[in-house]
């Protein structure tokens, strides 16, 4: 799947991934990987209604696993994680009222999950990744407190990813997003937010730890700092 992909060949990604999920139990984490791809493939074929079809009968694998052995956090974090593909989805079609329901439920799973193990860093991360999600949901329907509030959790939970473990470059682009889409939702101090952006950008780049196809980062932060408006006073 992954070399047709990379070979843009996304019809027999589809077809692939489609065999391949059948084939294997709904209780491992491989089932989970084609539909996935599968899904992604149905998208960039202009397959939307396959690619829900595929989510949402994963959601329901994933939500009987959970009944069955509520003990299991492996289970519970999978669910979380196909509410959250569903709700960007539908986020992506522009359904906004089933994207919020669906990201409300994912939020409650991965609150629960990062308070009962605060060590795992993929919890605290998954949930950084959910409240980030509902941000740009509400920024799309207008309701910029409620994004602020978001995105705000959102770079709370990254800063202290990023802080404890700083030698992971992804902690910190995903630092760098955090700090873009707040400045987004609150244009008062969005110059500060892109020029701490700009900055860790800026020395993962000198460092060789900026990946190239995030190269358009530094460009792109410098262009938004020189437009965006001065920060107001504390």
């Amino acid at each position: 799947c992954q070399a047709t992909k990379a070979g843009q060949q996304t019809a027999a990604t589809a077809v692939l991934a489609r065999e391949f999920s059948a084939g294997v139990p709904p209780e491992r984490r491989e089932h989970a990987t084609f539909v996935d791809f599968e899904a992604k493939a149905a998208l960039a074929l202009g397959d939307s209604a396959r690619a829900v079809t595929c989510y949402e009968g994963l959601l329901t694998t994933h939500q009987k696993l959970a009944e069955m052995e509520p003990d299991r956090a492996d289970y519970e974090r999978d669910l979380s994680l196909t509410l959250e593909r569903l709700g960007s989805l539908y986020v992506m079609l522009g359904q906004s009222e089933k994207a919020r329901e669906y990201f409300s439920r994912d939020l409650e799973i991965a609150e629960r999950l990062a308070k009962t193990e605060p060590d795992r860093a993929d919890y605290q991360r998954h949930l950084s990744v959910t409240l980030e999600r509902l941000g740009d949901l509400y920024v799309m329907l207008g309701q910029g407190e409620k994004a602020r509030e978001s995105f705000q959790n959102s770079l709370a939970i990254i800063e202290r990813l990023a802080k404890t473990e700083s030698d992971r470059a992804d902690y910190q682009r995903d630092l760098i997003v955090s700090l873009a889409k707040l400045a987004e939702a609150v244009p008062a101090t969005a110059q500060a937010s892109l020029s701490r952006a700009l900055a860790i950008a800026r020395t993962l780049q000198t460092s060789e730890r900026l990946a190239p196809q995030d190269a358009w980062m530094v460009e792109d932060l410098e262009r938004r700092l020189a437009a965006a408006p001065p920060s107001s006073p504390s």
